[in-house]
């Protein structure tokens, strides 16, 4: 079992991820695919991006102006958490290696058989894209799961009992950069662990907190297993959530397009795959539902 959870005296490092002024072809490389990946995201997982067939060109959606009227920090760390778990299902649905370090926090370390990390893809109950393809694992309003299992096969949900009763097996997904406010308070409330990308680095900070207020009983319910760090389990999902924040605080303020999305992240050779495959999908469409 990781020794990260709710055990203090074990320091994650902070880590920070400026990027330097002096640009290399590498760093640009970089960049371009994290806008790459996101603009993916954001038009294949969420929605927010959209073919906008009167301006002939990509545009951000109404549901994403509707919480960008948020204050800055809510509404960045609301889109941030949507991103966070599509990000944490796409990566558990291409390796079985990362599906069963999920998997292993979603049973909170019992042990399940080995076959389930190749027999079960991640599903996100908020994310569209489970609407358009799993609508009946649809569930955006899910007060306790984000992240479900279900068999690639049968499409049964996985369970934390056997195949006749027991609870869901699953995530709830948080991004926050103040967890002492957000985080705490609502964390006795979920029945399946938490997994915490904390932004700032302030995980350590939480965990010793609710070491002390189960110390002094002011949270009953164990907590032990309940609380994780999205770095110790993913790093690379927990740097590409981070990455993703920036970005999204340049939409915020404007300084991003959806048509930037697209052509910051086809800026290099090779890159923006993932988007032109989904702009010609969307074109096509488009093209087909006008010659109907």
């Amino acid at each position: 079992m990781p020794n990260n959870i709710l055990v203090p005296n074990i320091i994650t490092k902070s880590s920070s991820i400026e990027l330097s002024s002096n640009l290399n072809l590498n760093t640009i490389s970089i960049i371009s695919n994290h806008y790459d990946k996101l603009a993916d995201i954001f038009i294949t997982d969420l929605k927010y991006i959209e073919y906008n067939s009167d301006i002939n060109q990509f545009a951000y959606t109404k549901l994403l102006k509707h919480m960008m009227k948020c204050n800055k920090d809510d509404a960045i760390m609301k889109i941030l958490g949507h991103v966070a778990e599509a990000v944490v299902v796409r990566r558990c649905n291409t390796s079985s290696i990362i599906n069963k370090k999920w998997l292993d926090v979603a049973f909170i370390w019992r042990k399940y058989p080995d076959k389930f990390s190749e027999e079960t893809i991640a599903i996100g109950t908020g994310l569209d894209y489970t609407k358009s393809n799993y609508k009946y694992f649809y569930k955006p309003q899910e007060p306790q799961f984000d992240i479900i299992w279900i068999n690639k096969e049968t499409e049964k949900i996985l369970l934390n009992a056997n195949d006749y009763y027991g609870d869901y097996i699953g995530l709830q997904v948080k991004t926050s950069g103040d967890g002492e406010k957000y985080i705490i308070k609502t964390l006795k409330n979920y029945k399946v662990p938490l997994i915490y990308f904390d932004i700032f680095n302030d995980f350590q900070k939480i965990a010793y907190k609710i070491q002390e207020m189960q110390k002094n009983e002011y949270i009953r319910k164990n907590l032990y297993g309940y609380f994780i760090s999205a770095k110790e389990v993913d790093v690379d999902a927990y740097y590409e959530v981070c990455e993703y924040y920036k970005i999204i605080k340049k939409l915020y303020d404007n300084k991003i397009s959806a048509e930037d999305f697209i052509n910051l992240g086809s800026q290099m050779n090779n890159l923006g795959s993932s988007v032109v495959k989904t702009i010609t999908e969307h074109i096509q469409i488009i093209e087909n539902s006008i010659m109907v």
